[in-house]
């Protein structure tokens, strides 16, 4: 028997690669071969079932980001494996399930964005903050405005509204190595190339 894990889950797969409003309740319990009376255990409806999918994919994603900072010492390397994580990640949610958050789940759709624009958002300040105190970063540039800059960049990649990249990764390279250009002072542009050429 399906426990709530695999079931949210589950869940969170199908929607991810379908769309949310055209997979149904039916669908879900179907692809786990489980009664539609189980499937409601765990959640009371779809939107429930939704909300939960949502909340178990952002806090899948905010202990990688999580384990990131805590493995990587040096700002470089954590921005370029924070960014890179993020572009391969949020890749995973397709363009229908992006529509049918903001048009018919308004509360998930808000806590997708609160990840986005909040915890993300601020890690990439305390990252650049933390650069410009190592001195790999300038110290005059204004963090706030640089880090909304990179998920600007980030969500147009997603969005597939930028020249298409071999991978994630490409994309990832290209973007910081365009911005630490700006960002970086001369000790972390070395940094930078060191940890490019590995």
């Amino acid at each position: 028997m399906a426990d709530e894990t695999s079931i949210i889950a589950s869940a969170q797969g199908l929607f991810h690669r379908f769309g949310i409003r055209s997979v149904t309740m039916d669908d879900v319990a179907h692809h786990l071969g489980i009664s539609k009376k189980t499937l409601y255990c765990a959640a009371q409806n779809k939107d429930a079932l939704v909300e939960k999918t949502v909340g178990r994919f952002i806090s899948q994603k905010k202990g990688a980001i999580e384990q990131i900072c805590e493995r990587q010492a040096a700002p470089l390397p954590e921005l370029f494996s924070m960014m890179g994580y993020i572009a391969c990640t949020l890749g995973e949610v397709s363009e229908a399930m992006v529509h049918d958050l903001q048009k018919y789940h308004h509360d998930s759709w808000q806590q997708l964005l609160d990840f986005y624009y909040q915890y993300l958002f601020e890690k990439i300040k305390t990252n650049l903050v933390k650069g410009a105190a190592s001195g790999d970063y300038r110290a005059d540039m204004k963090t706030e405005f640089a880090a909304m800059l990179l998920l600007q960049v980030l969500r147009l990649f997603l969005r597939k509204e930028l020249p298409q990249f071999n991978s994630s990764g490409d994309f990832v390279k290209n973007c910081l190595d365009f911005f630490l250009v700006g960002m970086a002072t001369k000790q972390g542009r070395e940094v930078c190339r060191a940890y490019l050429e590995q």
